[in-house]
């Protein structure tokens, strides 16, 4: 009798607490792994205005985020970045000074055997931007002290200006508006003296909008 007792009171205790989980502790429908519940990573980025785009640039090339990077792009300059980095590999001339050290590092880690590189190309993108940033080699850096100065209507485009704290000074961001979804998204990024943007980012600065 004790022990039905002791059985019958042990399966209400079950019965609690698995009501408690189920009911009270279970994970919210918005959960997220993103600080604004956002549904996706791409989503979890604010592209609803220039400066917005904007400062998330600086913070993902600040943290060598190179893969949101890639994302803040315009889709043409994304595709002319691709086409280069990846099925034409003639991105390397575009860091004359360190390009044997840079593709020594690339070849660590973004060959060809690494099927994640192979099945998604931003991940390549970032494994040689990371490469170039190893060995010094990138076109500007952007520390603490990097903020948005000017903000520029240019016909279709806004230019942002970004107070570097180092060499160089400045860099402009050219950004468009995608018709599709409204996000505004960098198509070109000025860098003075630096003689191969134009071919690096795939576009000239006066790039014609959608």
């Amino acid at each position: 009798m004790k022990k039905s007792i002791n059985a019958a009171l042990l399966l209400i205790l079950i019965g609690i607490i698995s009501f408690i989980l189920f009911n009270f502790i279970k994970p919210s429908e918005t959960d997220s792994i993103y600080k604004n519940n956002a549904r996706t990573y791409y989503e979890a980025i604010d592209f609803s205005t220039p400066e917005s785009t904007s400062l998330a640039f600086i913070s993902a090339w600040r943290s060598a985020d190179y893969i949101t990077f890639y994302i803040l792009l315009h889709p043409d300059t994304q595709q002319a970045l691709i086409h280069k980095a990846f099925y034409r590999l003639d991105i390397l001339p575009f860091f004359p000074e360190k390009s044997t050290e840079i593709d020594e590092t690339l070849k660590q880690t973004a060959n060809m055997s690494n099927i994640e590189s192979i099945l998604d190309l931003n991940l390549y993108l970032d494994y040689l931007f990371n490469a170039a940033r190893q060995h010094d080699a990138l076109p500007f850096k952007l520390g603490e002290d990097a903020r948005i100065d000017t903000v520029i209507k240019d016909d279709q485009q806004i230019i942002v200006t970004i107070k570097t704290d180092s060499q160089p000074q400045e860099i402009s961001l050219y950004l468009k508006k995608l018709e599709i979804n409204g996000r505004w998204k960098i198509s070109y990024i000025q860098v003075p003296e630096f003689p191969s943007q134009s071919l690096l980012w795939g576009h000239a600065p006066n790039n014609e909008p959608n």
